[in-house]
């Protein structure tokens, strides 16, 4: 009996091996190596109107309310992701901001010239220089803001937190790209943030309208009251930091 289950154990480890044999290995498909063209086709890819960069800024300029719509609850495979978008729409403003408005001196001496308690200038100071240094921290830090707003005022739409901070990533991003091209004139021609200010709230009004399909007066005082708590809230954790400068100084 010994003998018999030796026999079959040699056996089964022969089949065993036979069909280790007779695996085929996949072959490994060596890696491209990076080249230019390589690098430049996939910058133009981004701007392609079918899917990337360039179908999202597109889509959102002029369906806003369809291109969130499919990103929230269809296909989220052809938007660009909203972090991704914000992220690189602030690294250019920034860049452009640091470059061609005004510097620490210019805004120190207005500072100095103001009507401010002569206590609360160095920490004001301060936290101006912060703010130019993190721009992009700054501008970033409205959105948690805003979505708060906004996700208080449109309950009645069932979304989440996180899909109006989604909604309102995409519209800060195409405001941003709308108002870019007029930044670096600013500076030298103060009229201009007229229009970069109409952009900015004739675009929210726009997306707003299109993403909850509402009529314009209700869209308008949803926004506000959705502006107020946002500015509360921002005014709150603003001062709170002021105030550490101030203790601290």
């Amino acid at each position: 009996m010994v003998e018999g289950f030796a026999l079959i154990f040699m056996f089964l480890v022969h089949l065993r091996n036979e069909a280790i044999a007779n695996m085929k290995v996949p072959e490994t498909m060596p890696v491209k190596r990076i080249t230019l063209q390589g690098v430049g086709e996939e910058m133009f890819a981004q701007f392609n109107l079918e899917k990337g960069l360039g179908y999202t800024v597109w889509q959102l300029i002029a369906a806003p309310g369809k291109a969130i719509r499919e990103y929230l609850f269809e296909d989220r495979s052809r938007m660009m992701r909203p972090l991704n978008l914000v992220l690189l729409v602030v690294a250019i403003t920034t860049f452009i901001s640091l470059r061609y408005l005004p510097n620490d001196a210019v805004m120190e001496n207005e500072l100095q010239s103001s009507n401010l308690p002569a206590s609360l200038i160095p920490a004001m100071s301060l936290f101006l220089k912060l703010s130019r240094q993190y721009f992009n921290l700054m501008l970033l830090s409205g959105l948690p803001a805003i979505s708060l707003g906004t996700y208080l005022i449109f309950r009645d739409r069932g979304l989440n937190y996180a899909e109006h901070l989604v909604i309102n990533m995409y519209i800060f991003a195409t405001q941003t790209i709308l108002y870019l091209p007029l930044l670096p004139f600013l500076n030298k021609i103060p009229w201009l943030s007229v229009i970069v200010y109409i952009l900015n709230i004739g675009y929210i009004l726009y997306a707003i309208m299109r993403i909850f399909e509402i009529r314009f007066l209700e869209t308008l005082w949803r926004l506000i009251v959705a502006y107020l708590i946002a500015q509360f809230v921002q005014l709150f954790f603003f001062g709170i930091l002021i105030l550490i400068f101030w203790f601290l100084l």
